[in-house]
């Protein structure tokens, strides 16, 4: 990160104090990445609400003083809305989908459990007021084809109720005609057919309703059905959410395990050592009480040597000096007395002892450590291709956004980086170096490269100077 050490005074440039801007709440102890995040992003100058319905009422009554762009969380957890002001003055709504990739910052593992199971639980009860809406869905579809069987049943009876009044109304036209003759019976009989047609009508009227019912009752369970299908893919989508984060929550879990056995484990060694001290501590003192009576014992002997009979005390001077001589004749040709030579060899013993543990454990260090060299080789050799193969991506990616062609070309071996890059895309070809490009082009291609190669290495923060 470039740039000089001195502090930007934001005191004249802040909005009114009522509103939390990104500088408050940051906790920022560079000054350098303060004043970067100042120039660049504006954080004095970027108010946060709770609530969404309040940032548009504020923003939209009057334009806010010192004010650039407002961020608030919407009802989708983990989305948000960016509101921002135009050239203009007009209020510019941006949606901010929830962020799915990895932590951007080394955060505690119990707080990375902990907002998992947050977000389960959150997701949890989204799916049950799912679930909820589903079945009482369910239950008003079902209500409704129960409304549409009683429609076609009563349909059905209408229809035998018309067939019947068309029966008696031809039986009493019949009448009318065969007893024209008979003036009182004939005005019974148009009455009753008058009656008859009536209540024809009204059931013709009722046979209508029905069928309008029954149309509408359909287009309800359309409705419905749409509906469901909406609901069902939802939840759906949730269940893989769901799936996902408690994936999620047993990988951290099987690491906080794995964690805690290696304490235990480290905890037991620990246990076993101090034992085993014990033990040793316990035997050097039984040895040295058993010496310490030893000693004792030999203090107390103050009987005489038997000595044989006819010796003087020149004779036994004679033969101790002689013993003397032989002891330390045979004492100089093997190298020293009895106990020097056991005490040297005791000695060489424990040196060989000491000497071949420190042989096997330098040899064991040596192949663990071996082991562990070419295991972080290989993984490294995994991260490069990794990188590579993301950048080498991305770099065709954006050079598509202007119909260009080009691949990265990368050798690990000889630590070399070079981009082939076709303009042309009416061209076909390997494409050209960046020395062949015009200023443009290879501005275009370094600014591409720049890009691929920072979202492939995830860098929070990035910064271009004088392109």
């Amino acid at each position: 990160m470039i740039g000089n050490n001195g502090k930007i005074d934001t005191a004249n440039h802040e909005p009114d104090p009522q509103f939390e801007t990104v500088l408050k709440v940051l906790e920022i102890d560079g000054d350098l990445v303060r004043k970067q995040l100042i120039i660049n992003q504006a954080i004095e100058q970027t108010i946060l609400f709770e609530d969404r319905s309040e940032a548009v009422n504020m923003l939209t009554d009057t334009r806010l003083p010192n004010v650039r762009t407002c961020y608030t969380p919407n009802v989708k957890r983990g989305s948000g809305s960016r509101f921002s002001y135009g050239w203009g003055g007009g209020l510019a709504e941006n949606y901010l989908e929830p962020f799915s990739g990895p932590p951007r910052m080394k955060t505690d593992v119990e707080f990375q459990i902990n907002a998992c199971r947050g977000q389960l639980q959150h997701l949890r009860t989204e799916l049950n007021d799912l679930e909820r809406t589903l079945r009482e869905r369910q239950a008003n579809l079902k209500n409704h084809e129960q409304a549409i069987v009683r429609h076609k049943k009563e349909s059905r009876e209408l229809r035998v109720e018309i067939q019947r009044l068309d029966t008696d109304v031809e039986r009493l036209q019949d009448a009318v005609d065969r007893d024209s003759l008979e003036e009182g019976k004939l005005d019974a009989l148009k009455e009753g057919l008058e009656e008859a047609k009536e209540e024809l009508t009204t059931h013709q009227a009722s046979y209508g309703d029905s069928v309008v019912a029954v149309d509408e009752a359909r287009e309800a369970m359309k409705q419905l059905r749409d509906k469901m299908k909406v609901i069902d893919d939802e939840v759906a989508e949730l269940q893989a959410r769901i799936t996902k984060a408690e994936k999620k929550a047993m990988k951290l879990s099987e690491r906080r395990d794995a964690a805690l056995r290696d304490k235990n484990a480290a905890f037991a060694e620990l246990e076993k050592g101090q034992e085993s001290k014990d033990l040793v501590e316990k035997r050097r003192d039984g040895l040295a009480e058993t010496v310490n009576t030893f000693t004792e014992q030999a203090k107390m002997c103050h009987s005489r040597v038997a000595v044989e009979e006819g010796q003087t005390p020149a004779s036994l001077e004679q033969k101790l000096d002689k013993l003397q001589r032989d002891l330390a004749r045979w004492e100089e040709r093997l190298g020293g007395s009895r106990q020097e030579i056991a005490e040297a060899a005791s000695r060489k013993v424990r040196a060989f002892q000491q000497a071949k543990k420190q042989v096997e454990g330098v040899e064991r260090l040596a192949q663990l450590l071996k082991t562990t060299l070419v295991n972080r080789k290989e993984r490294w050799k995994l991260f490069q291709r990794a990188i590579t193969a993301r950048a080498r991506v991305q770099f065709m990616w954006m050079l598509s956004e202007r119909s260009f062609r080009g691949r990265l070309l990368a050798n690990h071996k000889e630590k070399k980086l070079d981009l082939v890059v076709e303009p042309d895309p009416t061209k076909v070809g390997k494409g050209r170096e960046a020395k062949t490009l015009s200023g443009g082009e290879k501005s275009f291609s370094t600014i591409c490269l720049l890009l691929s190669l920072w979202d492939a290495m995830g860098a929070p923060v990035r910064c271009l100077d004088e392109l």
